[in-house]
């Protein structure tokens, strides 16, 4: 599977007129986790029951360190591609509320070195609803008529 690459700001890298892609498995699985660990829980408007749960649990008081660790290993083994983690360190600090992550986890491909450095609660993106969305249709249809199976034909014009 391919996938397009992202550059630091998170659009989808164009160089020279043409996307950039992928190269290989661990690519691919480095940028997923990076999207999947960065997103809140609630933040992607098609979806809001992806993400991680940061304003519901992690950066409330009463959650500990284990159970905060337990939600961010059960997200990075949602990837098809990872095996197993072999190595995991968190460090929660309160003053910024940032949440640094280190991790290696072993994929399809060989093992992968992640560091996600600094998740605060300054990095949700809010997207203001789209309550107001409406898909209407680009064409419309003219007359129906039988056709000699029994099946309603219409002209679209």
């Amino acid at each position: 599977m391919m996938d397009f690459k992202l550059g630091d700001n998170g659009d989808i890298l164009i160089v020279s007129g043409k996307f950039e892609l992928l190269n290989t498995i661990q690519e691919s699985v480095k940028q997923r986790l990076n999207i999947s660990l960065r997103t809140f829980l609630g933040e992607y408007f098609l979806d809001i029951s992806q993400g991680i749960p940061y304003r519901q649990q992690i950066f409330n008081k009463g959650i500990t360190p284990k159970e905060t660790d337990a939600i961010f290993l059960a997200k990075i083994l949602e990837d098809t591609d990872v095996i197993k983690v072999t190595s995991f360190s968190s460090i929660y600090t309160s003053s910024t509320r940032g949440y640094d992550l280190k991790f290696e986890v072993l994929t399809t491909d060989g093992l992968l070195r992640v560091n996600l450095p600094n998740i605060t609660p300054n990095d949700e993106v809010d997207y203001t609803p789209a309550n107001d969305f409406v898909i209407s249709p680009s064409c419309r249809t003219e007359g129906f008529m039988s056709g000699g199976d029994g099946d309603i034909i219409h002209k679209v014009i």
